[in-house]
């Protein structure tokens, strides 16, 4: 996602300097350490496009089998749909002025940079919870109005996770819970691959906690995990690099905690899931100079695309005793 040139009104080397220190914190950010980075990324061929098509191949058929090289079928055919998604934009300024530079000094790099980073964390939120109009607040609740889906909205529903209801009460339940998830993917689209897998901050605390706990001293997330993580085969393999985070994962509605956890899981393949970019986190190609004020008018359009929600699935919610 590279930056667009810049041209500059009023400035001085420090500004042009500053700006370049912030486009590698933000970019940093989002590559390194936001967690939506496991998820497929792709850039749509005409920049800033406010809707994305992706094409969904079907099945193809047309195939014989003879003892003899005759009979031929008129041609294999493959069923080609479009899906459309609508790609908002997600806007923010960074301001800091002759008295920010005076007072803070050596950390306003730091300040600003940490206006960057929510920035990125807001892009990160948005793929999986969808756009809303002023954004998520720090608990990772969309404010405002909500303009377009995210990935969660998108993806298939696993319910029953005990195989009765989704109130892990007993022990079994946690294993039961995470196994199903696993086998709720069609093994054709496992077959060769790992899942990825998320939950909320609480699940994982249960699934190590006392009441999950077999004779042998082993929690029942120790015993999933060395099943499926540590000596998994591909297929019946999920990744060791886990998503645990409760803002991605607690949906409006949900409170989290002991009475709506919830699980997630996916393939993370192109033609599965993406995240989908028309404009990356970049900034607008004018630093603006007012007086003694500088102003960074930064923007990305992008939205999360589900392609196939038989391989991308989150669960109903989960209570505990």
């Amino acid at each position: 996602m590279a930056n667009a040139p810049v041209e500059s009104t009023n400035l001085v080397v420090f500004d042009k300097t500053f700006y370049e220190d912030l486009a590698n914190i933000a970019t940093e950010y989002y590559r390194e350490f936001g967690w939506s980075r496991m998820f497929p990324v792709n850039t749509t061929s005409i920049p800033n496009a406010k809707k994305y098509k992706k094409p969904i191949f079907g099945d193809t058929e047309g195939f014989t089998s003879n003892d003899e090289y005759d009979g031929f079928p008129d041609q294999a055919r493959t069923s080609l749909n479009t899906r459309k998604y609508k790609l908002h934009s997600i806007l923010t300024s960074v301001i800091y002025s002759l008295d920010d530079r005076s007072k803070l000094r050596q950390f306003l790099l730091q300040d600003k940079g940490e206006k960057m980073r929510a920035f990125a964390r807001q892009i990160d939120l948005t793929f999986m919870k969808g756009h809303y109009s002023k954004g998520y607040d720090s608990t990772g609740l969309g404010v405002g109005t909500k303009m377009s889906d995210g990935i969660l909205d998108q993806a298939g529903t696993v319910i029953d996770l005990d195989g009765t209801d989704s109130a892990l009460g007993a022990t079994g339940g946690v294993y039961a819970a995470l196994k199903k998830m696993v086998e709720s993917i069609p093994f054709r689209y496992r077959g060769g691959r790992e899942c990825v897998l998320g939950m909320t901050s609480n699940f994982y605390a249960q699934a190590n906690s006392s009441t999950f706990t077999n004779t042998a001293g082993q929690t029942e997330w120790e015993q999933f995990f060395d099943k499926l993580v540590t000596k998994g085969i591909k297929g019946w393999k999920v990744s060791p690099e886990i998503i645990i985070s409760d803002e991605a994962f607690i949906g409006v509605g949900d409170a989290g905690g002991t009475t709506d956890d919830r699980l997630f899981i996916a393939i993370m393949d192109n033609n599965i899931v993406e995240r989908v970019f028309s404009r990356g986190i970049a900034p607008f190609p004018v630093i603006q100079g007012r007086g003694d004020t500088t102003i960074q008018d930064w923007a990305a359009r992008c939205a999360g695309c589900v392609h196939d929600d038989e391989a991308v699935l989150y669960s109903e919610k989960i209570t505990w005793p």
